[in-house]
């Protein structure tokens, strides 16, 4: 593997278990009724490649099941982003 295949694949590795523990903090603030994460931060770390965490995160701590955005916008996402791995990296 070269370099930037091992960086690639520690990047996403790092940033999916970022975006799912992220799901898992606004969860619990939710459920608190504490200052939350921003939908627009989650959505951001998305495009950074952090979808299938925040897609995880939807799925195990039934979060985001209401908005569309994270129901119905994830799962394009995850396609247009696993071509894309799938052609830079491997």
């Amino acid at each position: 593997m070269t370099p930037f295949q091992v960086n690639a694949i520690i990047y996403l590795a790092l940033l999916n278990a970022l975006t799912l523990l992220i799901m898992g903090f606004d969860k619990r603030q939710a459920s608190s009724m504490k200052q939350r994460v921003s939908e627009k931060t989650i959505l951001f770390l998305c495009l950074l490649f952090g979808s299938f965490g925040v897609y995880i995160g939807v799925l195990l701590f039934r979060h985001k099941t209401k908005k569309k955005r994270f129901v119905y916008g994830l799962p394009p996402l995850m396609l247009l982003q696993s071509v894309v791995i799938i052609y830079y990296v491997f």
